[in-house]
């Protein structure tokens, strides 16, 4: 719940006249460890932990929400659209080469 609550108060601070969420469950994707019942391995040494992509990466987790936020702007006739992505996961060794 932490980021639907933060980005409610980013909406309401720049005043975001119609702020919404959407239901979006990843699950019937599956993939990672945070969408279907896959273990987050424990105690790994940070060489263990350099290779390969975390089971804890969602595939294609962002562009699936930009997804709905411009068919939203769409239906808004906006013709501008803005996004916000942690910076720390362009540095996560592993990842696919899409998502650096």
């Amino acid at each position: 719940m932490f980021e639907l609550e933060a980005a409610a108060r980013v909406a309401a601070s720049i005043g975001v006249a119609d702020h919404r969420t959407a239901a979006i469950d990843l699950r019937v994707f599956g993939g990672s460890a945070l969408t279907s019942d896959i273990e987050v391995p424990k105690g790994r040494t940070a060489d263990e932990m350099s290779h390969g992509i975390p089971v804890t990466y969602v595939p294609a987790r962002n562009t699936i929400f930009l997804s709905f936020a411009l068919a939203w702007a769409e239906v808004l006739d906006r013709a501008t659209s803005l996004s916000g992505e942690c910076a720390g996961l362009f540095r996560l060794p592993g990842l696919p080469a899409g998502v650096h």
